[in-house]
């Protein structure tokens, strides 16, 4: 395998190092009894993961490669499906938080972690009938894990990622310098935008995008469940009659089709 260039590689340092330090953290604290998907669904990001989960269907045989899994809770939740899941992440505690919690939830035998860089992973060629992350592309170098990615599924096969959308100037600025309940932001991430969804959609037969949270976006400070769900409500009601507006959103769900 070629070297890495040097600017990647030092990158690729730095995530490791702060998502060490951020897992490693949440191993001392976490509840590692994951609630059921209709539990989860009600909660602040209930509608992209209802939205995302209705289109991953039944996994039951299918092998299933998550990148980027962190603290392991996707990965539960895709074995629950019945998957067999690889779960890779380039941070060695993301691999014991997410091998607790497959423990946890018994469903160790169907997910198997490695840890390894995204974007360059030694698996074989092929190997997988769906690609999934949450939160994980935004995190890596586009032109490497796009050819990856096409190599790693199967013909026919599909990548879903839920990523953080980048469109909108006055939440781009809140990201960066508000503070809010679970913020998180490592040194090199970069919420996707239109342009970002398009190169990794060089590489795929067909893109899908599904822009969601536009004023529920301010749910995450308002805090209830029945807030979240009125909010979501008035959020399809707009974005169906105002299509211009899904830039601005908070989130994207995008499926890339092999």
């Amino acid at each position: 395998m070629s070297e890495l260039p040097r600017g990647r590689l030092q990158r690729q340092t730095l995530d490791a190092r702060y998502y060490d330090a951020l897992w490693n953290k949440q191993l001392t604290y976490a509840d590692l009894i994951l609630p059921s998907e209709e539990e989860l669904a009600r909660q602040d990001l209930g509608h992209l993961l209802a939205y995302t989960w209705m289109l991953l269907g039944d996994l039951s045989k299918a092998r299933v490669l998550e990148l980027g899994c962190g603290s392991g809770d996707q990965a539960v939740l895709l074995a629950r499906r019945g998957a067999g899941v690889t779960a890779i992440d380039i941070s060695k505690h993301a691999g014991r938080l997410t091998r607790a919690r497959s423990e946890a939830n018994n469903v160790a035998d169907r997910v198997h972690f490695c840890q390894m860089n995204a974007e360059t992973p030694a698996l074989a060629n092929g190997s997988f009938d769906l690609i999934a992350g949450f939160g994980a592309l935004h995190h890596l170098d586009l032109q490497a894990i796009a050819p990856e990615m096409q190599r790693l599924l199967k013909p026919g096969g599909r990548a879903i990622f839920c990523e953080p959308l980048g469109e909108n100037p006055l939440l781009e600025w809140a990201r960066s310098h508000l503070p809010y309940r679970n913020k998180a932001r490592s040194p090199n991430e970069a919420p996707m935008t239109y342009k970002m969804i398009a190169t990794v959609g060089a590489h795929f037969r067909r893109t899908q995008v599904r822009e969601m949270y536009l004023l529920s976006m301010i749910g995450r400070a308002m805090g209830t469940e029945t807030t979240w769900a009125w909010l979501w409500r008035f959020d399809e009601w707009i974005l169906h009659r105002l299509p211009t507006l899904r830039r601005f959103c908070r989130y994207a769900v995008i499926v890339y089709h092999a």
